[in-house]
């Protein structure tokens, strides 16, 4: 049983990890926001394996303590995510590039400059490490089935991956800094899980 000025101590902590990450954030999508134009479009659905309704009442149930302790602690949260179908797609999506991001920063690099046009993108890996070529067409190839990427190919000869990104507001922000939010969302949740500490105080 934790006490809780031990269970205080692990929250402030987290507190200023996230307070440090959102300053970051808030720069990046100010200067991403110059440069890139926010459509209204939604996310082409995608219907596969979505009915877990328990899972996503208890991540309801967590963002909700989070919101809660924030805001006992006198901080103003301007707005929160709300749970839709395609949530455990984009966690999934965010959690690969967080944890493959040296393998995979190059192919971001490139969606992330062809957003604000659509246009087809061009990645040679023939210098790359096996590695970096697996995670990057595992990545490609999610992205696609997903409806995240417009158009993708892998040229096998020459290791050569041709896209195009979907220029769609949920794309666009998924890539200008959505996907890096939930990632250290669920590192977080994994921490106090692990820490058998509960998002409730």
């Amino acid at each position: 049983m934790y006490s809780l000025n031990e269970n205080m101590q692990v929250f402030e902590e987290i507190l200023k990890e996230l307070q440090n990450i959102t300053l970051e954030l808030k720069l990046l999508r100010e200067e991403l926001n110059r440069i890139y134009n926010r459509s209204n479009e939604t996310v082409t659905s995608a219907s596969q394996e979505l009915n877990a309704r328990d899972d996503n009442k208890y991540e309801e149930q967590n963002s909700l303590a989070v919101y809660d302790w924030l805001i006992s602690r006198n901080i103003v949260v301007k707005n929160y995510h709300e749970q839709d179908s395609t949530d455990k797609i984009i966690d999934e999506l965010a959690l690969f590039i967080g944890e493959r991001f040296k393998n995979v920063f190059r192919l971001h690099e490139l969606i992330r400059k062809n957003l604000s046009t659509g246009d087809t993108f061009a990645l040679n890996l023939s210098s790359s490490s096996q590695t970096e070529v697996g995670d990057s067409t595992n990545l490609c190839n999610k992205l696609y089935s997903y409806a995240f990427l417009s158009s993708y190919r892998y040229t096998k000869s020459s290791k050569t991956i041709y896209a195009s990104v979907q220029r769609n507001g949920k794309v666009i922000n998924f890539f200008t800094g959505g996907w890096f939010e939930r990632y250290v969302y669920q590192k977080i949740s994994d921490l106090l899980i692990k820490n058998k500490r509960s998002l409730h105080i």
